[in-house]
């Protein structure tokens, strides 16, 4: 089970060094923002953002969409400060968390960018936005997929070490998965991020708040730390594979 305490902590933390340090973050919300484009919308309609962060994707859909009215949610209260000052006061904010969305209306369109793979269940979770959707609303969301980080995972298991990454779903179990009347598409995209060693991909990750492990990890000492650091600066060149799965979602129409 993951602990929400700890990653509204660790996030909010991160809020003031998070720009600096998530490209990747960046880059996906700009291809989430591509992704709606392709949304047949109604003028005016109203949006719903699940996990705005510093507000990457906030920005775009604002951009974008100039006249509707959105709903800009995160788990952390700093998040959602810092996502206000990027977009100013252009929507309505609240601390919320998105797997569990305590709002009373539906909308057309609910955006999500790296954030539902911190839900406990990824399905059950999705389930409760699309019961939030207007007929022929969208759902669309990015999360990462299974291959991300393979290089770190592979270098933990040769050297038979505790591997703290969470475990993420494959695009072909996400496709498989059934959305109570609504259309799906999935599409995964590799995305590789260098980084200078090691060191600094475990120091990347923490500076953006995303570093909280698996529950039932148990961490590493110095040495093992060390020993797995160096094997991954010697057999790879320490960058890291991201695999970004895009979800849309569509409510069907009523009859």
């Amino acid at each position: 089970m993951i602990n929400k305490s700890h990653i509204q902590n660790s996030f909010g933390k991160a809020s003031a060094t998070y720009d600096q340090e998530a490209p990747v973050q960046k880059w996906t919300a700009a291809l989430v923002a591509d992704h709606v484009k392709n949304c047949v919308l109604p003028n005016n309609f109203k949006g719903l953002e699940i996990g705005c962060g510093t507000g990457f994707l906030t920005e775009h859909m604002l951009a974008q969409n100039i006249e509707s009215e959105w709903f800009i949610t995160d788990l952390s209260q700093e998040m959602l400060e810092s996502c206000k000052d990027r977009v100013g006061e252009r929507a309505c904010f609240q601390v919320m968390d998105g797997e569990y969305p305590d709002v009373a209306q539906k909308f057309d369109l609910i955006v999500s960018s790296l954030a539902v793979q911190w839900f406990d269940c990824l399905q059950d979770g999705l389930n409760r936005l699309c019961d939030l959707l207007k007929p022929g609303g969208h759902l669309v969301f990015s999360t990462l997929g299974q291959k991300s980080f393979c290089e770190w995972r592979k270098t933990l298991e040769d050297l038979h070490v505790p591997v703290g990454l969470h475990t993420y779903q494959t695009i072909e179990e996400m496709r498989a998965v059934a959305f109570k009347g609504c259309t799906t598409k999935f599409t995964s995209y590799i995305k590789k991020q260098p980084y200078d060693d090691g060191l600094s991909f475990l120091r990347a990750l923490k500076l953006i708040g995303a570093h909280a492990p698996r529950a039932d990890y148990k961490p590493m000492g110095p040495l093992m730390m060390r020993n797995a650091l160096t094997h991954l600066e010697e057999y790879t060149d320490c960058s890291m594979t991201y695999e970004i799965i895009i979800g849309h979602i569509t409510r069907c129409e009523d009859r």
